[in-house]
């Protein structure tokens, strides 16, 4: 019988640091990260219950009736609580060893996109072939789901999780190792248990290798997509900035007194260099062709 459901061990072992790292965490700072971790928990969320569903059907791992106090589908509700308090723990700390990043970003000393893509969708093709190899299942499914991701997030910035490789590496080591203890401890107490029939067999300190390999890989893939979504916002920032300048500059220089020929001239110069050389705003070299898209 399970001391505790798997709800309430969730909130005690995840929403509970969380509390406290946002409770010492500076208001700005929160509500960025408040920002980003829901609209990435909710897009985790919507991605992995299927594949979560699908597992807990298959009996790759289950929980104990005296653990589950509701499901929705084949998902207990305390599985809900941890997809939205793993993200939240992930980033708070994250925001306390994130320093900020540019928008703009230098090339990577190789070519980081298609390398770091190519790399995470090798694994993923791994993963594949694995789904068939007797005690397999569980690793092979695991790479299969969130490989994928990863490669994405590569694809689109893998130059900025580069130059942001430490603290990507420093925040997902951190967070891992205490959701290690976590496991361990939901193991004992029988919170979930894990099927050795789906599983290689490789086992340290009582945890599975795929267990380890579980929280290490979706641990990083929120890690990767945090510092992604900074970049963005950082870029955003930027060109924001750069516009207003521009069209401040504008209605001082030309004259300019209404929306309509505000538009008429985004329509003659439709590229930040041309719009620069018209009001005297510098812009960033590789931002020089960039069009403008404000119509």
């Amino acid at each position: 019988m399970a001391p505790l459901t798997y709800l309430s061990f969730s909130l005690l072992t995840l929403g509970v640091p969380a509390l406290a790292l946002a409770a010492t965490t500076d208001r700005t700072r929160l509500r960025r990260t408040l920002v980003a971790v829901t609209v990435l928990a909710t897009l985790t969320t919507v991605y992995a219950l299927p594949w979560d569903g699908y597992l807990i059907r298959e009996g790759v791992w289950f929980y104990p009736t005296d653990a589950v106090v509701g499901r929705i589908g084949y998902t207990p509700f305390g599985e809900f609580a941890f997809f939205f308090l793993q993200p939240l723990l992930t980033g708070l700390l994250f925001s306390r060893l994130f320093a900020g990043v540019a928008a703009d970003v230098p090339k990577a000393p190789f070519p980081a996109k298609p390398v770091g893509a190519g790399g995470w969708f090798a694994l993923a093709l791994a993963g594949g072939a694995l789904l068939s190899v007797p005690g397999g299942y569980y690793l092979g499914a695991l790479l299969l789901w969130v490989c994928p991701l990863c490669g994405l997030l590569w694809a689109f910035g893998g130059h900025v999780i580069w130059q942001q490789r430490r603290v990507v590496a420093h925040s997902a080591l951190l967070v891992t190792g205490y959701l290690l203890v976590v496991d361990w401890l939901a193991l004992i107490l029988g919170i979930w248990v894990v099927s050795p029939a789906h599983t290689l067999g490789l086992v340290a300190a009582g945890i599975p290798l795929e267990e380890a390999l579980f929280f290490a890989l979706t641990t990083l893939l929120v890690v990767q997509a945090l510092c992604l979504l900074a970049w963005v916002a950082a870029r955003t920032g930027a060109d924001r900035l750069i516009w207003s300048e521009l069209t401040k500059r504008l209605y001082s220089r030309l004259n300019l007194t209404s929306v309509g020929e505000i538009m008429a001239r985004r329509r003659e110069h439709r590229h930040l260099a041309e719009w620069a050389a018209l009001v005297g705003v510098p812009v960033p070299e590789e931002k020089r062709a960039q069009p403008d898209t404000g119509e």
